[in-house]
């Protein structure tokens, strides 16, 4: 559900409608959730510091409106931690501790948007921790609740990672 809804572009990395911000990072074949691509991340692991990948497409984002961002990451060796943005707005829409590795495990966060609008790249973030490591995202869907179920009637967290997992 919601998969119609989704007001990203290529979020499922076929076409390479992203960009390394800082870091390495491109498409990848080695591990794709879905279709044949995802969008790998490498940090060489020298000092603390993160891999930014965002989107070459700005998104008009509403301030008065609950938004939901889901996507889905895969390690090889489980290490860092996994951040979802607006482009170099503060705070993150949401981060987590990765997950198991040598599997596809989900990540999600319902957010509002108070303070700030109009058109935004949207960034992901792989924190490394000072060891070197690789990410595979795919997936990505970021969704208006507002829109979808109406002011007042967004889902909660729990309800949404049910609903688009």
């Amino acid at each position: 559900m919601g998969e119609d809804k989704n007001i990203l572009t290529d979020s499922s990395f076929e076409y390479g409608d992203w960009s390394a911000q800082m870091g390495t990072s491109g498409l990848s074949t080695e591990h794709a959730r879905s279709g044949q691509h995802s969008w790998k991340m490498t940090e060489e692991g020298a000092s603390y510091g993160e891999t930014y990948s965002r989107t070459i497409t700005a998104y008009e984002i509403d301030p008065t409106h609950i938004y939901f961002v889901r996507l889905y990451a895969y390690q090889e060796v489980q290490h860092g931690g996994i951040q979802a943005y607006w482009q170099d707005k503060e705070p993150s829409i949401g981060s987590a501790t990765l997950g198991t590795a040598g599997q596809w495990n989900m990540y999600g966060w319902r957010f509002d948007r108070v303070g700030f609008s109009g058109s935004q790249l949207f960034r992901i973030d792989f924190e490394h921790y000072n060891q070197a490591g690789e990410l595979w995202v795919d997936d990505v869907l970021l969704v208006d609740l507002t829109e979808m179920y109406g002011a007042g009637n967004e889902p909660s967290q729990e309800e949404c990672m049910r609903l688009f997992a």
